[in-house]
């Protein structure tokens, strides 16, 4: 594991962290009783639930992985193997995907933080401004998704 995954890991686990910490929080009867802190709570909580879910299952599969690599190193029979190896690719071919699902999930989660932040910023500077930080996010989205984006004015 190189170090950008080690980076991107860490961040993982520290949204799963949150997010079960959040989900916490939105059970207890102070958070409930009152709205404005329920809400903004959940809203959080809604943000972040596809990562840590996506993650959740990340180990999960991670995890099988380990088990049929264990039991590839243990078993002798031929046809149980080539069903092992059959496993063990499998599961990493969902690994890879499921990495690279977090990934973009981070990067759309860090352009919405970014672009909220931008819109307070730029709502209070002027129209001009909002509007060239605006094409930012769009960039941010359309380099995302390996499209492109036109606005007319």
């Amino acid at each position: 594991m190189n170090n950008l995954d080690r980076e991107f890991f860490d961040k993982f686990n520290e949204i799963e962290k949150e997010y079960d910490e959040l989900s916490e929080l939105l059970q207890s009867v102070e958070i409930i009783s009152d709205n404005k802190l329920f809400n903004f709570y959940k809203k959080r909580h809604d943000k972040i639930y596809k990562i840590s879910n996506l993650y959740k299952n990340y180990k999960k599969i991670h995890q099988q992985n380990e088990d049929v690599k264990r039991l590839l190193k243990e078993e002798s029979d031929i046809e149980f193997l080539n069903e092992l190896k059959i496993e063990q690719k499998t599961l990493q071919n969902n690994m890879e995907e499921i990495f690279e699902n977090l990934k973009k999930c981070l990067k759309e989660l860090e352009i919405a933080e970014d672009q909220k932040a931008k819109i307070e910023i730029t709502y209070k500077s002027g129209q001009s401004e909002f509007l060239a930080q605006y094409m930012d996010i769009v960039k941010g989205y359309s380099e995302i998704y390996n499209t492109s984006f036109s606005v007319e004015k």
